[in-house]
């Protein structure tokens, strides 16, 4: 691999010694940037996990490190995956950090090394996540780039949600089985807003037993909007049997998921959605959550003006896709 100098700095392949220093500059990135959820830095802070998942990547040699003065300044790694019929790479929160003081700009030089490696294997769609508060490094990888495309935020599950008044007929309940068949029409709708402009995001759609499963596991709940005996909207909640690496999401939080949630567009603006969250909150209280989670794509436009009135994003995942002859490109260069 090439080795890059500006001031003196040493791009390398990562390596299993390279893990403690790693997970202390990741911590302190932590540290500084979700300072306004304390509830996510006691749940990650000098965690286990955190060091382990830098050294199953540094085994298997999937990134670099940056070094000054024969210390760590930076890592960046990632992971292959499938992502919507191409190969993907995805350099997740805990899958980089850099040390104090030293500016965002080390991740055009750890990025070109990992890019050149990507490419060549013939890997051209790259996502890397972000700290929000990180606006630093949100505009390295914005001139790279990169372009919003998800938002991991997080809220209190003891702060009760601002419900705002507004004329509903709506009543809140928690589904049951019998609402599996309503449910999964609804579903449906919610699927043709995904593929609808701006977003045109096709997903793998859940089927009326997935539904009911949802409805009826012992770790999560939905919960119904119902307008004259109708459901108009719904929310799904589920309590995260272990703590992810990749969301941030600690064991024990609550997440709105997998189902998401939903109101009709006629029955909008009406303080629905908050009803059903308020509800989803307070099931996770019962529950001893004290955080809640959500994710979103930028493009969905609902989504985007309702979730930060409520959550606070702290996470950004950011995607570059490479065009189609970018391989053949970086051979012709050597």
């Amino acid at each position: 691999m090439e080795t890059t100098m500006r001031k003196a700095v040493t791009i390398r392949p990562i390596e299993p010694g390279d893990v403690p220093a790693a997970a202390r500059l990741w911590t302190a990135r932590l540290e500084q940037f979700a300072g306004d959820t304390p509830d996510l830095i006691a749940a990650w802070s000098g965690g286990e996990l955190v060091e382990s998942f830098i050294a199953s990547h540094a085994r298997s040699t999937s990134g670099v490190v940056a070094i000054r003065d024969d210390s760590l300044i930076g890592y960046l790694f990632y992971d292959r995956f499938p992502f919507h019929g191409e190969d993907g790479a995805f350099m997740p929160i805990v899958g980089h950090a850099r040390a104090t003081g030293v500016h965002a700009s080390l991740y055009e030089l750890m990025y070109r090394e990992v890019a050149r490696s990507l490419v060549a294997s013939g890997c051209i769609s790259h996502f890397l996540t972000c700290f929000t508060a990180d606006t630093e490094l949100r505009q390295v990888v914005f001139e790279l780039g990169f372009g919003l495309y998800v938002v991991d935020a997080f809220r209190s599950a003891e702060l009760p949600v601002d419900v705002r008044p507004a004329e509903t007929r709506a009543t809140i309940r928690q589904a049951t089985a019998n609402d599996a068949a309503a449910l999964y029409e609804l579903l449906v709708e919610f699927d043709g807003h995904y593929r609808a402009s701006p977003l045109f995001l096709v997903r793998e759609m859940e089927s009326v037993d997935d539904v009911a499963d949802c409805i009826t596991i012992e770790n999560g709940a939905v919960f119904v909007a119902e307008v004259d005996g109708s459901i108009v909207g719904f929310a799904n909640v589920v309590i995260a049997d272990e703590s992810s690496p990749i969301t941030l999401v600690p064991e024990g939080a609550g997440a709105i998921e997998p189902l998401g949630a939903y109101v009709r567009p006629a029955f909008r603006g009406q303080g629905i959605a908050g009803m059903l969250l308020e509800a989803a909150r307070v099931w996770c209280v019962g529950r001893g959550g004290t955080l809640m989670h959500v994710d979103f794509e930028s493009a969905n436009l609902e989504a985007r003006a309702f979730w930060p009135r409520e959550f606070r994003p702290v996470l950004d995942s950011v995607h570059r896709r490479l065009n189609q002859d970018a391989r053949r490109a970086e051979s012709a260069t050597g």
